[in-house]
């Protein structure tokens, strides 16, 4: 799997967390074990180790997903680009 990374303000790459997350009016925050098993389902294997996700919708389809352990989105938790 490709792990992304981002710099932080020091100019170091750190993996993504919370509160890196682009601001952006279309991301949702998924912990619903309905919803969390419809993503699952759509990636397959890739999805199977995270509890929840944030997700931007486009067009019918998923532009971003980031996968999460835990379901409680605490500005430190690290996150996983996997779309």
């Amino acid at each position: 799997m490709t792990k992304y990374y981002c710099r932080d303000n020091k100019g170091r790459f750190s993996r993504p967390t919370v509160a890196t997350l682009p601001k952006n009016n279309c991301l949702m925050f998924v912990c619903d074990s309905q919803d969390t098993n419809q993503i699952k389902d759509y990636l397959g294997s890739l999805a199977a180790d995270y509890d929840s996700f944030f997700v931007i919708v486009g067009q019918g389809d998923y532009d971003a997903i980031w996968g999460m352990v835990g379901s409680v989105p605490y500005w430190h938790k690290v996150l996983d680009r996997l779309v």
